[in-house]
């Protein structure tokens, strides 16, 4: 495997990237729920978010699928 010189090579010596002005205003992380989370959590979100002026709706929760949990060692001591 021969190796290309870093002579040869280019580096880039602008910005690749440009941060759009409207993104870097909006700080704050958004939550969002899950659809496996117990019902008390989506009930305590959506109470925290409807205090905010947040209305939750079945469309704002994220569809989590199953996920297979392999046996433990304790579960197959048939």
């Amino acid at each position: 495997m021969n190796f290309v010189s870093s002579k040869s090579l280019k580096y880039p010596t602008k910005l690749l990237l440009k941060r759009n002005a409207s993104s870097s205003q909006s700080s704050d992380v958004t939550p969002f729920l899950l659809s496996n989370e117990p019902h008390e959590v989506i009930l305590e979100f959506m109470k925290a978010m409807k205090e905010d002026g947040i209305i939750i709706t079945g469309d704002d929760i994220a569809y989590a699928s199953p996920v297979k949990r392999s046996q433990d060692s304790s579960d197959s001591e048939d």
